[in-house]
């Protein structure tokens, strides 16, 4: 065993000045000779700044190391999620049509999976009445149209799954995997076994001399095979990755359980539309021991059950078993595969031939094929099998570990002056006087300066961690720091005091009560600081190839807001921006497990919540957004007085309690229902309640704002602290389930698409100014995206452009939204169809399919756009207020502003 090298330190200069004392004191030194020639000339070691520069080298050269150590060391402390994990952001949802079959393959019991777009699902357009048909009208002015986005799935099992039994449970988990991750816009009619087509093999091979037969026969047997049902091979991770593979490329699309597929494999595997006898020769002339081919032909059999359709009950039989008719082909080099079926070789028809030099040493057909022969393919199959169906890990490589380092600790280089500066340990002797020790205070103040600047470097170099950490609870913290009203002001920066030689010295120069807070207070305003901490987010967002700056440039245009104000909303967009990501294509779920997932759900598109993410919409669930919704309550209360003036009331929609009141009197309606949907949206917050007590000792709570003004109040005392949080915890739960505010629905319109003879069928667009302009397919790739015009900030109309920009933006290319603002009276009854349609679609209600498809389309076709009300005025008037803009704002009284 070879002896270990000894550590030496290396007499060569690092090529970094940075790590080089020396080196930085020849820079520093000639700048001072070019910036003081004329006034300080004595550049000797016995000088007192020669000395100074010496010691800021050799502290800028530990600043340097510090600043280059591993990074993995330098990132220690920014929680356990303190970056998205590889499999978190560079996967996605299954979107083409190779992903699909990935995310198919990878279930337990299927080897191979197919998607077919389908175009049998078809309606007529009657071009004279202008509406869509089943059936063709009487004269010749219509055509058909064709849905898209519809596909069937096929699925080849694998050979363990031999009963119907089992079959139907491999089918029920790919049916659930589809439903689970459907594509917006797109839906899956079918999900089947392939049916396979079976090929008779017949052939004479010359073997070379010495050659096993029995050897040959299988192989070559298994090699055919492969060629008319190619096989799938499994990769694990650290294969891939060995392989050359880089980490973007192999975790693009979804990610597997079982293990990678090649991408040349994958597209090698589709169902064939013919056989190439080239390729069965080429792969029959690659067995070992096999020199020439002298005779190869393969031709399908024609089963008695060859007609049946694709659908059948059973599984298709074992090879062993087939039998049938052989079909001639017209072009023996291109054998037609009948379309959706996979082609397998049949090993109870077809004959081999094998000679050696010409002359006969074995011969059998299939169905008579040798024992030993049988045995060894069956031998090869399974080996097989075990290559490309045993379940590969991910073992992904991890990030090194790093190891915690105490980066702030920062010694002031003061404490390595000589004693003979006073500034040391050492201090002063007792003897010095009063002149001397302000002397040596003031060198220490002048110092310090410096000292500072690497102190502060070294506290941030200790949070950096956390400052680009995505972890949850940092990002929860970072938001409650920059939260309005904070009892703290937040900094990005870092800070620390320097540890002088005495406290009285530090104490002298810092001041009395001198903290880092205090030093961060003076040295970076609040202002810069939210500007600072909005750059790091936009940065952390970014990586994800992101962009969430949109959002705080509209709040700020559209209602003033700081930027402070957004940080909030982008931490939890950050939070959430990994799902967000994956599954942004994504469509919701309509089959759900429990009635329970169709309302009150996060069960949405991904579309949806990505887009309420980059609204700073907190709860992106499914749920009642209409004021009226399921539920009854008067919205406004007239004060009956000489002057018109409003209050609003909110009710328990089974007890009629008065949950909230207004907590003043309004000049119009528009302005107390204004002020009402805030005080609902602060209600469903835990920090919108304020407790309070009177004189008489009674517990009460209102509804505050984010600067705590009061918005409602609940008029009602309690007697104990724990009755009126019972209270509160009762209000928020209604609240949150019955007025949620802010919020959309998306309806993907070929989900509504007739499935039965009586289903209604969507009216068509027509424009009746323009006789060609029909849109005559309403339910192909659109999408109804239904927003309450009532709620929050989409009453603002500028706020309200940057909503529909980012739906726009966001929408798959392929889909044409149609965007509708509505009223609470609409949103109420689109909503209550819009549920009961949710529960027919997944199976939990049965009864009146037809009444409430029709329902549903009345509600998305029916509704009316709300715009914001605007007054006329003169245009040569106030260039403050808002212009009236036709198909953007309706004539009214209400606000202008």
């Amino acid at each position: 065993m070879p002896e270990p090298v000894p550590q030496r330190i290396s007499r060569t200069p690092d090529p970094n000045p940075a790590f080089e004392a020396r080196a930085l004191f020849d820079e520093g030194l000639a700048q001072l000779r070019e910036l003081s020639a004329s006034n300080w000339t004595d550049h000797n070691a016995h000088d007192p700044g020669i000395t100074m520069l010496e010691m800021a080298c050799h502290a800028l050269v530990d600043l340097s190391y510090r600043h280059t150590l591993p990074l993995a060391d330098r990132l220690v402390g920014g929680g356990a999620a303190a970056f998205h994990a590889p499999t978190e952001v560079l996967p996605c949802r299954a979107f083409t049509v190779a992903d699909w079959r990935r995310r198919l393959i990878d279930i337990d019991g299927v080897r191979n999976a197919w998607i077919e777009a389908v175009t049998d699902e078809r309606l007529v357009v009657d071009l004279r009445r202008q509406e869509l048909r089943r059936t063709p009208p009487a004269h010749d002015q219509w055509r058909e149209v064709v849905l898209g986005g519809l596909y069937r799935v096929r699925i080849e099992l694998t050979d363990d799954i031999g009963t119907v039994a089992a079959r139907d449970a491999v089918l029920a988990d790919v049916r659930r995997a589809v439903d689970t991750t459907r594509n917006l816009g797109e839906d899956v009619i079918e999900v089947r076994t392939v049916r396979a087509e079976f090929f008779a093999l017949c052939g004479e091979v010359d073997l070379a001399a010495g050659t096993d037969v029995t050897e040959a026969a299988a192989r070559l047997l298994l090699a055919v095979s492969d060629v008319l049902s190619p096989p799938l091979a499994v990769h694990g991770s650290a294969e891939r990755l060995a392989a050359g593979v880089a980490m973007p490329d192999l975790l693009d699309g979804p990610l597997p359980a079982a293990g990678f597929v090649d991408a040349a494999a994958l597209e090698a595997s589709t169902l064939p539309a013919e056989i190439h006898l080239s390729d069965v020769m080429r792969a029959a002339a690659a067995v070992p021991g096999v020199v020439s081919l002298r005779t190869i032909t393969l031709n399908p059999i024609a089963r008695a059950d060859e007609d049946a359709p694709d659908d059948v009950a059973t599984p298709d039989p074992d090879p062993t078993a087939v039998v049938g008719d052989a079909v001639p082909v017209a072009n023996p080099w291109r054998i037609p595969v009948r379309p959706g079926r996979l082609p397998r070789l049949s090993l109870a028809q077809g004959r081999l031939v094998f000679t050696q030099r010409g002359l006969p040493v074995a011969g059998w057909p299939l169905a008579a094929m040798p024992a030993a022969v049988a045995a060894r393919l069956a031998a090869l199959r399974q080996a097989a099998r075990d290559a490309t169906e045993t379940p590969r890990p991910l073992d992904l490589p991890t990030p090194p570990a790093g190891r915690a380092r105490p980066l702030e600790d920062w010694p002031s280089f003061q404490l390595d002056f000589p004693a003979v500066y006073g500034i040391g340990a050492q201090g002063l002797p007792s003897r010095a006087d009063a002149r001397r020790r302000a002397q040596a205070l003031q060198l220490q103040g002048w110092l310090l300066l410096f000292d500072q600047l690497m102190a502060d470097q070294t506290a941030l170099l200790s949070v950096a961690a956390q400052r680009l950490s995505v972890d949850p609870a940092v990002l929860e913290a970072v938001a409650g720091r920059f939260a309005p009203g904070a009892v703290t002001r937040p900094h990005v920066l870092a800070s620390q005091i320097v540890q002088l030689a005495s406290a009285e010295a530090g104490e002298a120069l810092y001041g009395p009560g001198a903290s880092p807070q205090a030093l961060l207070d003076a040295t970076e305003p609040e202002a810069d600081a939210q500007a600072r901490q909005q750059h790091l987010l936009d940065h952390l967002v970014s990586r994800l190839a992101d962009d969430f700056s949109g959002y705080a440039a509209a709040m700020a245009a559209a209602f003033g807001t700081p930027p402070g104000a957004v940080i909030g909303d982008a931490c939890r967009f950050l939070r959430d921006v990994a799902p967000a990501v994956t599954h942004r294509a994504g469509a919701m779920d309509t089959r759900p497990p429990t009635a329970e997932d169709v309302w009150n759900t996060p069960n949405v598109s991904g579309l949806e919540r990505r887009v309420a993410g980059l609204l700073g919409i907190a709860d992106w669930s499914r749920r009642n957004l209409g004021l009226t919704s399921y539920d009854l309550y008067d919205e406004v209360d007239a004060v009956p007085d000489a002057t018109d003036e409003y209050r609003f009331r909110v009710r328990h929609a089974v007890t009629h309690t008065i949950l909230l009141s207004s907590s003043t009197r309004y000049p119009t309606p528009e302005a107390a229902r204004a002020e009402m949907v805030q005080a609902i949206a602060r209600a469903q917050l835990p920090e919108g309640y304020r407790r309070l007590r009177t004189s008489d000792g009674r517990h009460y709570f209102n509804i505050i704002d984010a600067a705590g003004e009061v918005l409602a109040r609940r008029i009602h005392y309690f007697d104990t602290a724990e009755a009126m949080d019972a209270a509160i915890a009762e209000t928020l739960a209604y609240l949150r389930s019955h007025y949620s505010g802010e919020g959309m629905y998306l309806v993907e319109h070929i989900l509504l698409r007739p499935r039965e003879a009586d289903d209604p069928l969507m009216p068509l667009c027509v424009d009746p100014d323009c006789a060609d302009c029909l849109d005559a397919d309403p339910y192909s790739h659109r999408v109804h995206v239904v927003l309450p015009a009532y709620a929050g900030r989409f009453q603002d109309a500028g706020f309200r452009r940057f909503v529909e920009e980012t739906l726009r933006r966001e929408m798959p290319v392929h889909l044409l939204p149609v965007v509708c603002w509505i009223g609470a009276d609409d949103m109420a009854r689109f909503e209550s169809a819009w549920r009961d349609w949710l529960m027919l679609a997944a199976g939990f209600s049965t009864s009146g399919r037809r009444e409430k498809l029709q329902a549903l389309i009345d509600a998305l076709v029916g509704v009316k756009n709300i715009h914001p009300v605007r007054a006329l005025f003169d245009c040569t008037g106030d260039p403050t207020r808002l212009p009236f803009i036709v198909g953007r704002t309706s004539l009214g009284r209400g606000p202008t502003g």
